[in-house]
């Protein structure tokens, strides 16, 4: 045979000197497919670039110039190892032709196979005759790998696979014809079963399945054959099954005898195995198969390696991640070697009545060649019946859609020439020996390409409307198939008029539909799987707004006890309907997810099963649970206090479950913000104004941060839209006061005034006079920042009035801190020393120590602006070490600004830089312009003090310039000042 081999019934393949080759991609391929069908004949380039393009581009004739030099390329090193002079791909004027021997075509070789067994059956028919034929017929059918030029996609080829297609089935309908003729009944009812399942309209080869069935001594599973197809036949054509089959359909019911073999040509003695067979029933592969790179790479060599027991590789994944694309692509690509046969079975492991292992094992030893292999009814003896037949043997076994280890375990071959393949949608922890290989959607990269490749690159590119699909899919590989399925059937549709359907989350599963595909019909199928608790559950979790969520969220969603439900949480993971997000270090924690498509299919599950009443019950149960943990986050805080200040039913979480959790609160904080964002978000929608100020305010301590501040105050004033909707003038006093104190972090200093007087009036008005003292207190605060010391000084002595008067140990420590500030601005410094003094012994009480560490830092700044650096340098020193050990950046700058002038003031000129040059990091970082402000100034400052003009007046001009902006006109005088003094 010639080095160079061809093969077109299955994928286009290329064999070279024994190995396969890749032919390229797709226009590639169908370059090849060309020249293969026209073998032997010169194909003009006009008619190679009619075939390849419908609408052919400006380069056409140098993309066929290019793609038949790669061709020629592939095919040079075997032309020159086989020692000919005939080259195989040779240009002629005007086109190229292609000649290679027609043994080294394997549709060829099909043709001549199938042509020779007809004049074999065209003799006197004996039987020899016969047997000779039905042997040819089933080399020659062998050869077969699946649909023929399955990944060739071009009218000009289709037509020609169309043709092969026929003469196969009218192949497989003679082969059986002798067969049936031979005695041989019992070997061909499971091909025959399988030919009906794929052909149901084809009357010749139903009858054919009858004749064999009945003469294996099945007259009801043959006559329910005949019922099967007369029903299709009626519903789906309006017309009765001919009269051949009708006749055979009476006879088998009055056991004519004519149905019965002749003496003649019964059947030898029956072996416990007939001669062999090699049967190869994988599906086609798929055209176009895109990503999943290493995984295939990964299975491949894992299935390939010898080994003492059969490689076992387990794909699994949630619904539409592609599984069984990935199995049979990657059974494709190793089947050679696996010469005695491919298996592929379908366990339907998701359905009510999955295939029971005994069942799948008589059908896999029939395909073996053991008649009589469905007789033993022990599962356990059949298993040992299958494995003995399968150890000298080299077969690939894919399991699809398996549904667990006890469905698998019976199936596994004993031949460590074996190997298997199974996909199910549950990890397969129990299965022993098997490499688990687990799919998640799509890189967004690959999902565009997906797309591209099922509509086709000159509509779709790779251009936004592309990427939008894709992302609107989840990059959930089923959900792409079926959209570029939906567009490749309409192809007067612009990829946006798609788009704009997949935006409507109310229709998008409707929209990812077409054909016998659907995202959502892919999805039941794991829902129905699971028992009616957890199912609601995915339910309710549907409609919960959050990104990823903790599994105390089940609890009150379900209200039932947290351990209850965290147990189901863990069966919709099995069940692959959510997903493991992450999992904390340190605490353990678990986070879950819910893919977008798979929130859409339980919302509808929501809307069909729950009633309005359930689901705001479960909603306010979750919500309440939120609000708990966030006000327990924020009472663990440095500097934090229980707040508890709303109505809203708080749902506890156990105890010991909750001190694991809030062993470090910023760090749960930080875990739950986007939910936290997310669930406020989804309160508002709902107009649940209570629980939207409560929640908001709860968390804004961490959230309000510069850190996440724009999109805290996007919520926080939803918040505040809510509540004015509804009246309610305490969540708008408490909501005021919290945006006023977000203002102040940020430095907005008239907003901060404007936010918090706003609260102080509300709070009066409805008789909190601390409330409102508090409020009045941030507002003092903005206006000693901005320089309105009198009014600050007045403020602030009405707030520490009522907090003495009410009691209010903290309030009073933080309004006598900011007292000093006050003082030590307006030169007062015994005053303000005095306020210090009051403010640190109040927080030592209180056990604050973050509020501590700020006062102490504040009376190091004292001392150091009055000359005293002894006493400065161990309290800036040890304020510094607080905040850093509490985790305070901002407060870490100040104070090492504070130090920076210390050790300029000493005259240590680079440990001042430093401290400066480290302080400017962090309120950059942070986006404090307060404090980066305060920085440049003391750094133009010492640059002054050595001489270095242009620096520091460019650090004074950027410290001016910001004062200006956020009003601050104390310190921009003083800049300025300095400024004026170079």
């Amino acid at each position: 045979m010639s080095p160079i081999a061809f093969g077109v019934l299955g994928p286009l393949e290329i064999i070279v000197e024994g190995r396969a080759r890749s032919p390229g991609g797709s226009t590639q391929r169908a370059l090849v497919a060309v020249l293969l069908l026209n073998t032997g004949c010169v194909v003009p380039v006009r008619e190679l670039i009619d075939a390849l393009w419908e609408d052919p581009p400006e380069t056409a004739l140098g993309q066929v110039q290019t793609r038949v030099w790669r061709l020629r390329t592939l095919l040079n090193g075997a032309e020159a190892q086989g020692g000919g002079n005939r080259p195989v791909l040779v240009t002629r004027p005007g086109g190229y032709l292609l000649q290679v021997e027609r043994d080294a075509l394997d549709f060829a070789r099909f043709e001549d196979g199938v042509g020779r067994a007809r004049a074999l059956l065209a003799e006197a028919g004996t039987e020899a005759a016969r047997a000779a034929a039905a042997d040819l017929l089933e080399e020659s059918l062998a050869l077969w790998r699946g649909p023929a030029f399955s990944d060739v996609d071009v009218p000009a080829v289709r037509s020609a696979a169309a043709a092969l297609e026929e003469l196969r089935l009218l192949a497989v309908e003679e082969r059986m014809e002798a067969a049936l003729a031979l005695g041989r009944h019992r070997d061909v009812v499971p091909e025959l079963q399988d030919w009906v399942a794929r052909h149901p309209f084809n009357e010749r080869l139903r009858g054919q399945l009858m004749l064999a069935l009945y003469r294996s001594e099945r007259q009801a599973e043959a006559l329910e054959t005949y019922r099967d197809g007369h029903r299709l036949i009626v519903a789906e054509l309006g017309v009765e099954p001919r009269r051949p089959l009708q006749d055979l359909h009476r006879d088998i019911l009055l056991s004519a005898p004519r149905l019965d073999m002749p003496e003649a040509a019964t059947a030898p003695p029956r072996l416990r195995e007939a001669r062999p067979r090699r049967p190869r029933e994988l599906p086609p592969d798929i055209a176009g198969f895109t990503g999943r790179a290493a995984v295939v790479e990964q299975m491949a060599g894992l299935l390939s390696a010898p080994g003492p027991v059969p490689a076992v590789a387990a794909v699994s994944g949630r619904a539409g991640t592609g599984k069984t694309a990935v199995a049979v692509h990657v059974a494709h690509r190793i089947q050679e070697r696996f010469p005695d046969g491919q298996f592929f079975v379908d366990l339907r492991g998701l359905d009510r009545r999955p295939v029971d292992a005994s069942v799948v094992l008589a059908r896999l030893l029939h395909r073996l060649g053991v008649e009589d292999g469905g007789d033993t009814a022990d599962l356990s003896e059949r298993s040992a019946l299958y494995r003995a037949h399968m150890a000298d043997r080299r077969v690939l076994l894919v399991l699809d859609n398996a549904g667990s280890e006890a469905q698998i375990r019976p199936l596994l071959p004993g031949g460590h020439g074996c190997a298997v393949i199974v996909t199910g949608r549950r990890r397969f922890g129990g299965l022993e020996n098997a490499h688990s290989f687990d799919l998640d959607v799509l890189t967004e990269d690959e999902a565009v390409e997906l797309l591209v490749r099922t509509v086709g690159p000159d509509r779709a590119g790779a251009g936004p409307d592309a990427r939008r699909i894709v992302r609107l899919c989840g990059r959930l590989p089923l959900a792409i198939r079926v959209a570029g399925a939906r567009l490749r059937g309409r192809p007067h549709w612009r990829l946006s008029r798609l788009v704009d359907l997949l935006a409507d989350e109310r229709h998008r599963l409707d929209t990812l539909h077409a054909g016998d595909m659907g995202v959502r019909a892919s999805v039941a199928l794991s829902y129905e799987g699971i028992d009616e608790h957890a199912a609601r559950l995915f339910r309710l979790l549907g409609v919960l707004e959050a990104p990823t969520f903790a599994g105390w969220v089940a609890g009150p969603l379900l209200g039932v006890p947290d351990e209850r439900a965290e147990e189901l949480m863990e069966a919709l993971v099995e069940a692959r309907l959510i997903d493991v997000a992450h999992v904390d270090g340190d605490s353990g924690a678990v986070r879950y997810r819910i893919h977008d498509l798979l929130r859409l299919y339980a919302r509808d599950r929501a809307a069909a099963e729950e009633s309005a009443g359930s689901l705001d019950a479960a909603l306010r149960r979750v919500f309440g649970r939120f609000l708990f943990m966030a006000e327990q986050a924020q009472a663990r805080l440095p500097g934090g206090t229980a707040l508890g200040w709303g109505s809203t039913p708080r749902v506890p979480l156990p105890e010991e479950e909750l001190r694991r959790l809030m062993a470090d609160p910023m760090a749960w904080f930080e875990s739950e913000r986007q939910t936290l964002v997310a669930v406020c978000d989804q309160l508002c929608a709902r107009g649940l104004d209570e629980l939207a100020w409560e929640l908001c305010c709860c968390a804004g301590r961490f959230l309000g941060g510069r850190w996440h501040a724009d999109v805290w105050l996007d919520v926080t004033r939803r918040a505040l839209d809510v509540v004015r909707r509804a009246g309610n003038r305490l969540g708008e006093a408490h909501l005021l006061r919290s945006l006023g104190e977000h203002h102040l972090d940020l430095d907005r200093y008239p907003d901060a005034v404007q936010c918090a007087e706003g609260a102080a009036g509300i709070f009066t008005e409805l008789g909190s006079p601390g409330c409102a003292a508090h409020a009045r207190a941030t507002a003092a605060l903005a206006h000693a920042r901005t320089g309105r010391l009198g009014t600050a000084l007045r403020t602030l002595r009405r707030t520490l009035a009522v907090f003495t008067e009410l009691g209010d140990r903290g309030g009073a420590a933080r309004a006598l801190r900011t007292l000093g500030l006050v003082h030590g601005d307006l030169g007062r410094y015994d005053a303000a020393l005095d306020c210090y003094r009051q403010s640190l012994d109040l927080f030592t009480e209180l056990g604050d120590r973050m509020g501590g560490a700020l006062v102490v830092r504040h009376l190091g700044t004292l001392y150091l602006t009055i000359g005293d650096l002894d006493a400065a340098g161990p309290l800036l020193a040890r304020s510094l070490d607080a905040f850093r050990e509490c985790g305070d950046d901002v407060g870490e700058g100040f104070t090492l600004v504070d130090l920076g002038a210390l050790y300029g003031a000493r005259g240590d000129k680079d440990a001042a830089r430093r401290a400066l040059a480290r302080a400017l990091e962090i309120f950059v970082a942070v986006g404090d312009r307060y404090g980066r402000a305060l920085t440049l100034h003391h750094l133009g400052t010492r640059y002054a003090e050595e001489g270095k003009t242009v620096r520091a007046g460019d650090c004074l001009d950027q410290a001016a310039r910001i004062w200006a902006d956020i009003g601050v006109s104390l310190w921009e005088a003083r800049t300025r000042q300095a400024r004026d003094e170079l």
